[in-house]
């Protein structure tokens, strides 16, 4: 076989046979290069603009025509990309004077800069040529130039050069920017401008060792910055105090712009202080500007944490039930967990699949933000916005895991509304915890399942703080007379909260089955509370029950006053309900209330009330009692009307009920009746027949025989 290939025409490698490159790795290898190059292109073009601007900037801050500020902007450039030998040689003197006062000017006003990850000042390099322009320059105002950028360098080099400035040879200006550059250089602040002690202090530490010099700088530097913190902070509340002022004493409807104003003010101080009076005049129901919600949503991008804190806050309050855009935005890019507390408590107003996705990072990590961002997806949750189960199982992991270390009420109701029923068991469990807050969360992330309902009115029979749980619980699910008497049964923390959970509760029942659970109470106090609320909100909504049963109502909570003693109350609660009806319609109704109205105009005496006139004689009965029984001086009237217009209409057992009440209250009628036109007749022998004579309303003519008194 070896024999047959070899001998078969084909070139052996031994022979020099050389591999011909396949076409795929031609195109491979194309399209790396080109890739390559396609991307250091942009980068090469960059370096390549970046040092033509340098060379551009050299040239203008060494040429002849150039202008001063042509020839500053080209320094600050130079500075900037640390291009030093053009620099160096404006300063050393072979380029026109002007270009070397540039760059003192451009060292000057220079701020540090980061270069390779580390803040950098003015370069070392340029010291001595800057030393060397100090010492060329003949003009006090390029002199003072000079001296401002040597404050810099705080060097012995630097200082040796200022200090030969602050002898009297030389011009106040001169003396006065040199005392003023030793003064930043050293932190000296107390050699104020004396030659003298300057010179002795110079000559005492100029030979120090480097470190011991070093130090001395440091102490003194670390002083000077302390007062000069401590002073800037003090002309910072003035200020702040100014404004404070000057708000007070500005027009109310002047004052949105100012706010607005000092909201974008560079003093922190100063924008904490529109934020409070913002505050302010929000809980004071005075509306703010346009203006002032533009500024609080600029300030989300505020350095302070605080800031954006308080901004967010205000621009949601602005904004009512639209969250704004901006504040979205801010949460979004936000780091910082005290901002994004205000940010998330905020956007839980109305979230939306945004602030979820922010939200969930938050509850994650752990820091303050966790409890609103929890709060922003319980809302979403109640809201339907968590419908991907996607999100929903990864809101219930987070949470699951949070609830492992550190459960809070949010997390609870969360977990409730979002778990599956192994995690409702887990709730559940925290019906019994000892804090008051998780059991409250747990019933109240339960209540509105039908099937935890024993469960949780199991657990308030033990538990009277969860006696409003229980309350929403058999709202939810047993808005009936039965759920009302087993409310009432369940202890509440207070008398008050017991009778403000019944009260809810009635508001909820049907007024047919109002009636029905007030009419089998005994207690007509609890009646009169159910039927008040009941009859307030048909009037409220009159189209919602029927007439016949607005005046079975009316009646119930009438007769129910009047158990209660109230007789006016009684007047009231009937008051208008027959003057709009038809005579031949409702006569049951009709006849129930028309009989309180006139129990209650008896009791009150009102005799001449219209309905009084068709009161039956068990009314005129009733109150003839109860006004005896509460020694009301009418009662001698409803006696002698009874007598003179009642007794023939009277039933046997009427009659015999009447000698009743006489003979049980013989002293109060006697007390009565002083007050009636009786003549000398005993009242009680009225009734008793011992003087064969009838009352009569009116006073007996003498030798008249009055009427037998029916046995």
């Amino acid at each position: 076989m070896l024999k047959n290939r070899k001998n078969s025409g084909r070139p052996s490698r031994a022979e020099g046979f050389v591999r011909r490159p396949r076409p795929a790795a031609i195109l491979i290898t194309l399209i790396a290069t080109l890739t390559c190059q396609g991307l250091f292109a942009p980068v090469v073009e960059a370096r390549q603009n970046t040092d033509e601007r340098n060379q551009d900037a050299a040239a203008t801050l060494l040429a002849e025509d150039a202008t001063d500020e042509q020839r500053l902007a080209a320094a600050r450039s130079l500075l900037v990309a640390r291009r030093l030998p053009p620099l160096i040689e404006a300063l050393s003197g072979e380029a026109p004077a002007s270009s070397g006062i540039a760059v003192a000017a451009a060292i000057r006003q220079q701020r540090p800069t980061r270069v390779n990850g580390a803040v950098a000042g003015a370069p070392d390099e340029l010291l001595q040529p800057l030393i060397s322009l100090l010492e060329r320059v003949d003009s006090s105002q390029h002199k003072v130039i000079a001296l401002e950028a040597l404050t810099v360098y705080p060097t012995r080099d630097a200082i040796r050069a200022v200090m030969s400035c602050i002898g009297t040879e030389h011009p106040a200006p001169v003396r006065l920017a040199a005392f003023n550059a030793l003064r930043r250089q050293t932190g000296q602040e107390q050699l104020g401008t004396d030659v003298e002690r300057w010179t002795n202090w110079w000559n005492e530490v100029q030979w120090l060792p480097e470190g011991d010099w070093r130090n001395l700088l440091a102490r003194a530097q670390a002083q000077r910055a302390a007062r000069l913190e401590q002073e800037r902070n003090a002309l910072a509340d003035r200020i702040v105090e100014t404004h404070r002022r000057l708000y007070a004493a500005t027009p109310h409807t002047d004052r949105s712009p100012l706010l607005a104003q000092m909201m974008r003010d560079e003093l922190p101080g100063l924008r904490r202080l529109a934020f409070e009076l913002a505050d302010r005049e929000l809980l004071n129901a005075r509306p703010l500007g346009e203006s002032v919600l533009a500024a609080a949503v600029e300030r989300l991008a505020d350095d302070a944490p605080e800031i954006r804190a308080v901004a967010a806050t205000l621009a949601g309050n602005l904004a009512g039930a639209v969250i704004h855009p901006r504040v979205l935005e801010a949460l979004e890019r936000e780091q910082d967990p005290q901002a994004a507390t205000a940010m998330l408590s905020v956007a839980a107003r109305r979230p939306d699949g945004a602030g979820v996705r922010v939200a969930l990072k938050w509850l994650d990590s752990g820091h303050l933000a966790a409890t609103p961002a929890a709060e922003l997806l319980l809302a979403a949750a109640e809201r339907g916005l968590l419908i991907s189960p996607r999100e929903r199982n990864a809101v219930r992991v987070a949470v699951r895991r949070r609830m492992e270390t550190s459960p809070t009420p949010v997390l609870v109701r969360l977990l409730g509304v979002i778990g599956d029923s192994e995690d409702r068991d887990r709730v559940a469990e925290m019906l019994e915890s000892p804090s008051l807050e998780i059991r409250l969360a747990a019933a109240d992330a339960l209540a509105p399942l039908p099937e935890w309902f024993d469960r949780i009115i199991s657990v308030a029979r033990n538990d009277p703080e969860l006696h409003a749980m229980a309350r929403r619980s058999i709202t939810l699910h047993r808005p009936t007379a039965e759920g009302w008497l087993l409310l009432r049964s369940i202890d509440a923390a207070t008398e008050q909260d017991a009778r403000e959970s019944l009260d809810r509760l009635s508001g909820l029942i049907g007024p047919r089955e109002a009636l029905r659970l007030a009419e089998s109470l005994d207690d007509p106090g609890e009646r009169v509370a159910l039927l008040e609320l009941r009859r307030n909100a048909a009037m409220e909504r009159p189209g919602l029950i029927s007439i016949r049963l607005q005046l079975r109502l009316a009646a119930a909570l009438a007769e129910a006053r009047l158990i209660l003693g109230e007789p006016d109350g009684a007047l009231e609660a009937t008051d208008g309900l027959l003057e709009s009806l038809p005579p031949e319609k409702y006569r049951s109704g009709r006849r129930r209330i028309a009989e309180a109205r006139a129990a209650a105009h008896l009791w009150l005496g009102s005799l001449e009330a219209p309905e009084v006139a068709e009161a039956p004689p068990s009314l005129w009965l009733e109150a003839l009692e109860r006004c005896i029984a509460d020694s009301l001086e009418h009662a001698s009237d409803l006696l002698v009307h009874i007598e003179g217009a009642l007794l023939e209409a009277m039933s046997e057992s009427e009659i015999e009920r009447f000698r009743t009440i006489v003979d049980r209250f013989p002293a109060a009628l006697r007390a009565t009746g002083e007050a009636a036109d009786a003549g000398d007749v005993d009242p009680t022998e009225r009734v008793t027949g011992e003087t064969g004579r009838r009352p009569d309303s009116s006073r007996v003519a003498d030798g008249d025989e009055p009427d037998q008194f029916p046995n």
